[in-house]
């Protein structure tokens, strides 16, 4: 009959619950475990301690999909710029006017 495989990272969160969660040294894990005939590393642990910090919040978001992003400018907002920057004389000019509007808001 096939040995049934162990959940080690189960094992560490039922460990960690009963040693008192984030306080527990990953080493002082390792060592526990070790005792009851499972091997882990405490790199494992670590990793394990802070996916239980991070809570449910779930996985980080990653890249939008394309045309979502929120810094997209249309064609009509580049030819406003433009003409800005033509009116004002240079890039900067039209930075520093528009650095002065974002200060009276």
């Amino acid at each position: 009959m096939a040995r049934k495989k162990i959940n080690k990272s189960e094992k560490i969160r039922e460990l960690l619950e009963t040693m008192g969660g984030q306080a527990a040294s990953p080493n002082a894990v390792v060592a526990a475990l070790k005792a009851k005939g499972i091997k882990v590393t405490a790199t494992h642990v670590s990793n394990v301690k802070s996916h239980l910090k991070r809570g449910t919040k779930g996985r980080k978001p990653g890249r939008k999909p394309a045309g979502q992003s929120t810094d997209l400018v249309s064609l009509a907002d580049l030819q406003a710029a433009k003409r800005l920057i033509e009116v004002l004389g240079s890039v900067e000019a039209a930075q520093s006017a528009i650095g002065v509007l974002a200060r009276l808001r």
